[in-house]
């Protein structure tokens, strides 16, 4: 099977014309947004030990020792708030242990309450506007 040189400089346009206006790094679209920083806590204290997702968007951040997950850039709408506990595979698996270490090791228990581990069920909610806030305040213990 040959390939025409026409049908290459197609498929490059496709291509090119699937990618234009992408973000690079997700393949996503990028349209109108800006960088939102979520910032977490439980009875005033910064959660840690997070995953901050929205809804519809992908990709995530995780949360820093100070409680704050800062995302580059949010397309302006509407999203609901999802956040993970960050578990360490090698607190779930260790590295080198007997079988019988290893089974009796259960995964550590979340300090984020599971509603709030699921776009369906989660409360949060923040929108995203060009002249809104860029920094929403959640305190999990509420």
């Amino acid at each position: 099977m040959t390939i025409s040189p026409k049908s290459s400089l197609v498929t490059l346009g496709l291509i090119a014309l699937t990618c234009w206006g992408c973000n690079h790094a997700s393949g996503r679209p990028v349209g109108a947004g800006k960088p939102i920083v979520i910032h977490l806590t439980s009875e005033g204290f910064p959660i840690s030990d997070a995953a901050v997702d929205l809804s519809g968007v992908g990709g995530g951040t995780l949360v820093s020792s100070d409680g704050e997950a800062t995302l580059d850039h949010v397309p302006f709408g509407s999203y609901r708030v999802v956040i993970h506990s960050n578990v360490r595979m090698t607190e779930i698996i260790p590295t080198v242990e007997s079988a019988t270490q290893r089974s009796s090791k259960r995964p550590p228990k979340s300090s984020i309450p599971s509603k709030y581990h699921d776009e369906k069920t989660t409360p949060l909610e923040i929108e995203v506007t060009k002249d809104g806030p860029d920094r929403f305040e959640f305190d999990l213990s509420k």
